[in-house]
């Protein structure tokens, strides 16, 4: 039932579509206009001597049938308004991300050219017929009212209705043989898509589907067309270039040679391919070298954008993800730095490849009480490999701890090096994150805990998420949940204002949302509210132009942190230039990759964890 109210809620309403409102309107208005006046075909087609009396109508009859004719009338000039809208986006406004060919040039000309046919087929019959009722269709009287002052008689009225008829018939029947060669097919596989999603999608967004049995399966990512999964055809075929996936892809966004919607049509392009080939060999054309070249797939930061906007939910981010397994467990051709990060992983547990008898130096001089095993604590602090072992970072951990032992908090630490695990299956290595987690999971029942507390977002979804997978089933949450509930609750008390803000003066702040805790766990009020408990800080925060669920990626995630690209196409730039845009001198934030990516893009504008800013109006 859940999946079929998804269904209708994406696939007829189009929910999601109304997020541009303007394309929602726009899509709405020829969506509704032809489903509305293909049913009235329907009821007319239904009313022909050839149907009567095996199947009569009742309706429409009486005052019934003005209000049909009226209801007709709206839905084309709906049809007409949309096409207008339509046509004015892309051959006026002509946004970068929307790209246009004859399909687009066909299918809105066709639209438009059935929808005044019918109108001038409707305006000929009042000329014809005069009815008492013609007012019932505004349109097609004012349409009919200059005829008659342009000479039309009834006698020619009667023969233009014959002809206009059937163009209106024959540009109809044209418009529906076209649907499977151009792109109006989406009216068919889109909705099939969003089915298949509605059925089978995730219980957590952007949770990546596990490779069962790795030891044995061949089915290592995927290198041919062949090996693409049949839903994964569907949603190739499904998509629209409507460019929404690139607008908000940080990667195409800061100028890379890269976007979602290139990575599906550069599949579908194969699936055409393969299928047109005349022998079946075709099925196996190579993904690698042949459509996508050696970088591509590690321009995606994994962020989850273009997944969260696609109005058909076609998901790139699984095809990339595909792809990167494809060449980690197989071919072995990484980019230098990847290949560098996953031996770290591999031989060290971290990405930094510090020895891991390094990792309990973050905890230092704090006096964090360190879990025994079987022995019973209500928080079990996990920092993550960037706050372990990132000199940076581990301030983040420095000030966490000081606030929680400040209201009491019963917790522990670990005192023993846990195999960092959230990078390794973004970065294709799905073997290396299986073994990680099996680890972790066998680890953790050593401890009892009540719940994880990580100042990580790719953490809290790594193991509170994705475990599940392996067996490890645990309750996880981010250190701005539980800040701002001890806040709320009076166990931590905000009392000055944080000394790092009282130096800017006047300036401005704003916060960056991180990916991995706004668009994947859909945490977006909790730090805004810890940060305005803050004494002086609701009064000068802003919001960047992307922010909450549209938030810019800040460029570290799904490698793209140990990527050496040009710094003019870091994400981690245009963040710091929407910052900038919106007066704000300093940047907070939740999230160590994040810190430590958008500090490195420039050093004119501050970047402070929200534990970091606490700490300073607490302590």
């Amino acid at each position: 039932m859940r999946a079929f109210l998804r269904f209708l809620l994406q696939a007829v309403a189009q929910a999601r579509t109304f997020r541009a409102p303007y394309r929602g309107v726009m899509h709405a208005l020829i969506f509704w206009g032809v489903t509305i006046n293909l049913l009235g075909h329907v009821v007319n087609l239904l009313q022909h001597p050839m149907f009567v009396p095996w199947v009569e109508l009742a309706f429409p009859r009486g005052g019934g049938y003005l209000l049909f004719e009226f209801v007709n009338e709206l839905a084309g000039i709906a049809i007409l308004a949309g096409v207008a809208m339509a046509a004015g986006r892309r051959y006026i406004q002509k946004p970068p991300a929307l790209e246009s060919s004859w399909e687009d040039a066909w299918a809105l000309a066709m639209l438009a050219l059935v929808a005044a046919a019918g109108f001038i087929a409707e305006a000929y019959r009042l000329v014809a017929a005069a009815p008492a009722w013609a007012g019932a269709t505004p349109l097609a009287a004012l349409l009919a009212s200059t005829m008659r002052a342009l000479g039309v008689t009834p006698e020619h009225a009667a023969q233009g209705h014959a002809t206009i008829l059937y163009a209106h018939a024959l540009l109809g029947l044209a418009l529906i043989a076209g649907v499977p060669y151009t792109k109006l097919r989406h009216v068919v596989t889109a909705p099939l898509n969003i089915g298949v999603w509605a059925r089978e999608a995730a219980p957590q967004f952007g949770e990546i589907e596990k490779i069962e049995n790795i030891e044995e399966t061949d089915a290592l990512g995927v290198g041919t067309v062949g090996a693409f999964r049949p839903r994964q055809l569907l949603a190739f075929d499904a998509c629209m270039r409507c460019g929404r996936c690139v607008e908000v892809c940080p990667a195409a966004l800061s100028g890379a040679p890269f976007s979602p919607m290139a990575v599906v049509q550069k599949a579908r392009a194969g699936m055409y391919g393969a299928w047109a080939a005349p022998s079946t060999g075709a099925r196996e054309v190579q993904l690698h070298g042949d459509l996508f070249d050696a970088g591509y797939p590690w321009y995606c930061t994994t962020c989850g954008a273009c997944v969260d906007a696609c109005p058909t939910f076609i998901d790139p981010l699984s095809t990339l993800i595909d792809l990167r397994r494809h060449r980690a467990l197989v071919t072995g051709d990484l980019p230098r730095e990847i290949a560098t990060t996953l031996r770290n992983l591999d031989r060290q547990g971290n990405p930094w490849g510090i020895p891991p008898s390094q990792y309990a130096a973050w905890a230092g001089g704090l006096d964090a009480p360190v879990a025994a095993p079987g022995e019973p604590v209500d928080i079990l602090l996990w920092p993550g490999s960037a706050a372990a072992f990132d000199p940076r970072s581990r301030q983040i951990l420095k000030a966490l701890v000081e606030l929680l032992k400040r209201a009491g908090v019963d917790f522990a630490v670990l005192g023993e090096a846990a195999p960092g695990s959230e990078l390794s299956r973004r970065l294709g290595n799905e073997w290396l994150w299986q073994e990680a987690a099996k680890t972790n999971v066998e680890l953790l029942s050593r401890y009892r805990f009540n719940q994880i507390l990580t100042p990580c977002p790719h953490s809290r979804h790594d193991l509170g998420v994705e475990y599940k997978q392996m067996g490890g089933d645990y309750r996880v949450v981010h250190h701005s949940v539980y800040l701002a509930q001890l806040v709320q609750t009076g166990r931590l008390k905000p009392a000055k204002v944080p000394f790092s803000l009282d130096k800017m003066g006047e300036g401005k702040l704003t916060y960056h949302d991180p990916c991995y805790l706004g668009r994947y766990a859909g945490v977006y009020h909790a730090p805004r509210a810890l940060l305005d408990a803050i004494p002086g800080v609701a009064a000068r925060r802003v919001e960047m132009a992307s922010c909450r669920r549209d938030s810019l990626c800040c460029g570290a995630g799904g490698g793209g942190m140990w990527l050496e690209l040009d710094p003019a196409i870091r994400p981690s730039r245009a963040r710091l230039a929407q910052a900038r845009a919106a007066g704000a001198g300093m940047i907070y934030t939740a999230c160590p990759y994040c810190l430590m990516m958008l500090e490195s893009a420039g050093e004119d504008i501050p970047v402070r964890d929200i534990a970091e800013v606490l700490a300073e109006s607490v302590l």
